[in-house]
C-alpha cells in the first residue's frame, strides 16, 4: 500500500492517493475523513466545500459552519 501512495504522490494521482487507507482519524477526527462518508454515518446533509477555500483560515471557517455543528465535542 505504501507504493500506492508514493506513486500518487510523484504522478499527481489523486485517485492513488484515495485509495490509500486513512490511519489517523485519532487525531484528525472530522478533518480526516471524506464529507460523504460523514454525512452518511450522521444521517445529514453537509454541503461541498466552496471551489477556493482561501487557505487555512477559509477552511477552518468552512469547517466550522459545515462540519462542526454535527460533531460535538473536542
Amino acid at each position: 500500500m505504501e507504493n500506492i501512495f508514493v506513486e500518487g504522490l510523484k504522478e499527481n494521482d489523486i485517485n492513488k492517493l484515495l485509495a490509500v487507507p486513512k490511519s489517523d482519524l485519532h487525531n484528525h477526527s472530522t478533518k480526516g475523513c471524506r464529507r460523504e462518508w460523514l454525512a452518511q454515518h450522521l444521517h445529514v446533509n453537509i454541503p461541498e466545500p466552496p471551489q477556493h477555500l482561501e487557505g487555512l483560515d477559509g477552511m477552518q471557517t468552512w469547517f466550522r459552519s459545515s462540519i462542526k455543528p454535527f460533531c460535538k465535542g473536542l
